[in-house]
Order: structure tokens, then C-alpha cells, then sequence
């Protein structure tokens, strides 16, 4: 029911005196308020990386006569992420925001426009972005210098819940009989780069076509970054993954294992006095030489075995004896030099588990499960700026940022120094943002671009 003015104002006084209501009225007419907050600084990065020329030379895209360029296109979906923007299909969101004032557009390009732009992509294209992918990285390992890094490489799974292409019944272990893709992510352990991604269909798995999945990945290595170690799970185990690896010689690999039976009761023979308490830990670690069935020769496995409690199936009753300890195990086999301790491998191996907060960070906060397309290729390509946008953002965190920035979330990021509101102003050729004064960051600017001029100074 529609309560006349005269209605309403009385049942405000009423509502204030009962309850301490506060009547709060509403105007729609600031035209200058918007999110901002350090956007800008993130923009001039990615122009001091030169990602429009990199991205326009590497990515030859046939979209002429269109009203939106190529990089107007992957700006506004880059930005769409920087602004917590999760499905395309809300990218208008950005309009009139400073998205659209920097970026110079009348218009933030609709859902459909992302959606056609994304369909003109073929996988050649997809390979062009990495390219570029590894250009920007080059770029920023020049200030490096040379240095030897460490790879890591997991699966991923994305389920799907439509008809897109290549999406199968496969191995899903959150969504049982789900369709999904299955993705490979290669990282650099000490900096969290994203290397290289490969979506494939649901059914593939880690092996499948792995050889060329590591290849190509070594020749997206920025420039500068030589190959020393790499960290495999337990989906590339084979003796195939060891071979591999052991062809390349200077290379050394870490490779998870799948216990089965045979290997149970191999290691269950190990002598205790080999075992060794890990402290800190609920391991023990033992070094044994063995060959699984099948394979051609044996190999160096470090033994990690974790004690399982049992308790009485009766639990009113007190067991008479102490019940024998079980063991679960778990291993890693490795080509690492005798010299390399079992405690070192072990400490090297779990440091390695940070991949899968990497890909956490993919998942959660660059969507990189969001699926907008019902065309494979055109999955592919967004999932790939996704890649960019996090690989931008990395760099940014560690060579302007820094300090405790430089471990924070993207999500925190965005919190704290994006998503905050301000007035935007014509500032003769440029941008007045206008921030509250009580904003609690607000130091953090002047030391922001202090460092943003000396990262430009690099490439003068």
C-alpha cells in the first residue's frame, strides 16, 4: 500500500519517538562521486610496462572498422577485475567511473561488445597473449637482473555448469560427476608469476600432452630467468615425468608420489632407525632407493611417514593392550643430488605448496572459474587476460608497493586502495581525484609515486 505524504511524515514522527528512528533522505545528483581511490597509479604501471604496445604487436586480432579497439577491449576487462567486477555480464558497471575518465571512453563497452570481442579470438591469438604475457615479465626481470628460478606446476579443475565446448566428465574431486575443464599452471615459486596456463577439456589429465605443456612453458620464461629446479604434484607421476626431466640433465625435478599398495609395503620395511622425527612436524623421513614395478630403473624416494591414532571400536571399554602404530605415507621422488639432505628436499618440496595459494588467488579473486562463454576459445582468451591482470598485479605489489603490501591479497588490495569513493574533476588537460581527508592510507600515495618515477627511470 502507497502511503500518502501526509501519512508517511506521520508515521516518521511516531517511528522517532518509539524507536529513535532516523529518517534519512536520499538525493541522486553528484555527478562527480565515484570509486577511485589508487587506480590511477595501477594504470600508469601498465603503461610504464608498455603493455598497449607490447599487446598491439604481439596480438593481431581482425576486429577493424569496430568502435572499441583492441586495447579498449582488454583494458575494460582487465578493469573489470581491478573493480571486483565478477561476471561480464555486469561490466557496465563501469561506466561513469574513473575506469571511463582515464581510459577517454563515452561509453564502457556492454556485456555483449566483451562477448564479441573475446568470439574473435583463435587459439594462435590465445599463444599471441602469452607472448606478450612474457614481454611484460621480461620487461620488469630486466631491473632483476639474472637469476635462477624454480617452476611449479598443478592442475586446476573448473566446473561448468552449461553446454560450452570441451567442457567432460572427468576427474572433479568438489563436484563429482560435474563437467569441467581441467587446466595446467606452471608459477615461479619466488615471485608468484604466472608462466604459462593451458585449458584443456575435462577428461584430460595432468600427463596428457605434458611434454609440450613444459616446453612451451620454458620458452615463456621471461628473458633473464634460467631453469634450475622444478616442483611437480602427484598428478604428473610417472616414470615418463622422471625421464623427461632427466634428458635435460642441469635440471632438478621434485615430483610428488602415488603411494599404492606395493609401495606401502615397501616403505612399511624400511628399519626404523632410518626414520628421523621431523621437528615441528607430525613426519618422520626416511631416503630409500627403489623401483616400482614397470619402471626401467630406481630411484632416490624420500619417505614421509605421518602416525595414524586408532581408537577402540568400543570406546566405553579400556583396550587391555596398546594398540600397534599405523602409518600413512606419502613420498616424493626426486633426481636431487645425495648431497641434498631429505630435510632440505622435504623443506623445498612443501615451500612449493604455495602454487596452490596462487591458484587460490586466480580462483577467488580474478575469477579465473567464471565462465562467460559458451565457446571454448573465447573461455580461453578471457581466462588468459585473467592471467595478465594477475601477473600485472604481482609486479606491481612487489616493485611499488612492497613493504606489507607486498603479501596482501589482491582482495585486501582492492579493499583499501581501490574501491574507495571520491570526487572526480577536470583538471585542466588531466584528473582531479578528490579523497576523503580522514582516509587512512593517505601517505601511501606520495610514496607510490615516488617509487612509480623510479621504476620509470629503468627504462629511460
Amino acid at each position: 500500500m502507497q502511503l500518502s505524504k501526509k501519512e508517511k511524515e506521520k508515521l516518521i514522527r511516531k517511528l522517532q519517538k518509539e524507536f529513535d528512528y532516523k529518517h534519512v533522505h536520499y538525493t541522486f545528483d553528484n555527478d562527480t562521486v565515484s570509486l577511485s581511490g589508487f587506480y590511477p597509479f595501477l594504470v600508469n604501471f601498465m603503461n610504464l610496462l608498455g603493455l598497449k604496445d607490447l599487446l598491439t604487436d604481439q596480438v593481431q586480432l581482425n576486429r577493424k572498422g569496430r568502435l572499441y579497439s583492441n586495447m579498449d577491449m582488454f583494458h575494460t576487462l582487465a578493469d573489470s577485475l581491478i573493480f571486483d567486477i565478477e561476471r561480464i555480464e555486469n561490466i557496465g558497471l563501469l561506466n561513469h567511473t574513473l575506469c571511463q575518465k582515464i581510459r577517454e571512453l563515452k561509453n564502457i563497452p556492454d556485456a555483449q561488445t566483451a562477448r564479441d570481442y573475446l568470439e574473435t579470438f583463435a587459439l594462435e591469438n590465445v599463444h599471441e597473449l602469452f607472448q606478450a604475457n612474457k614481454e611484460i615479465l621480461s620487461r620488469v626481470q630486466k631491473i632483476v637482473g639474472p637469476q635462477e628460478v624454480t617452476l611449479l606446476s598443478d592442475t586446476h579443475v573448473t566446473t561448468a555448469y552449461g553446454q560450452q565446448e570441451q567442457v567432460e566428465v572427468g576427474y572433479n574431486p568438489k563436484k563429482h560427476g560435474r563437467p569441467s575443464f581441467q587446466s595446467k599452471v606452471a608459477f615461479l615459486h619466488d615471485n608468484g608469476w604466472l608462466i604459462n596456463f593451458q585449458l584443456c577439456g575435462g577428461k584430460s589429465t595432468s600427463k596428457t600432452n605434458f611434454q609440450s605443456f613444459f616446453e612451451q612453458t620454458e620458452s615463456l620464461l621471461p628473458k633473464g630467468c634460467w631453469l634450475s629446479r622444478v616442483r611437480l604434484d602427484r598428478g604428473f607421476f610417472s616414470e615418463q615425468t622422471c625421464l623427461f626431466f632427466e634428458a635435460k640433465e642441469t635440471l632438478t625435478y621434485y615430483l610428488k608420489v602415488i603411494v599404492n599398495p606395493a609401495m606401502q609395503s615397501h616403505f612399511a620395511r624400511i628399519p626404523e632407525e632410518d626414520f628421523t622425527h621431523r621437528e615441528g612436524t607430525p613426519f618422520d623421513l626416511a631416503v630409500t632407493y627403489y623401483r616400482p614395478e614397470s619402471w626401467q630403473k630406481e630411484r632416490r624416494f624420500i619417505v614421509i611417514r605421518k602416525t595414524i591414532s586408532l581408537k577402540p571400536k568400543d570406546t566405553k571399554q579400556k583396550s587391555l593392550f596398546e594398540l600397534p602404530a599405523v602409518y600413512q605415507y606419502e613420498a616424493i621422488v626426486t633426481n636431487a643430488d645425495d648431497n641434498e639432505t631429505k630435510e632440505e628436499i622435504f623443506n623445498s618440496y612443501n615451500s612449493g605448496c604455495q602454487v596452490e595459494n596462487f591458484i587460490k588467488e586466480l580462483s577467488y579473486e580474478f575469477y579465473i572459474d567464471k565462465i562467460n562463454s559458451q565457446e571454448f576459445t573465447a573461455n580461453y582468451a578471457f581466462m588468459t587476460i585473467k592471467c595478465i591482470t594477475y601477473n600485472i598485479v604481482q609486479c606491481f605489489k612487489q616493485f611499488i608497493l612492497k613493504d606489507a603490501w607486498q603479501k596482501s591479497s589482491f582482495k585486501t588490495i582492492k579493499n583499501y586502495l581501490i574501491k574507495i569513493p571520491g570526487n572526480i574533476f577536470k583538471y585542466g588537460k588531466g584528473i582531479r581525484v578528490s579523497l576523503p581527508s580522514s582516509y587512512q592510507f593517505k601517505d601511501l600515495s606520495r610514496t607510490i609515486e615516488d617509487r612509480l618515477f623510479l621504476f620509470a627511470q629503468c627504462f629511460l
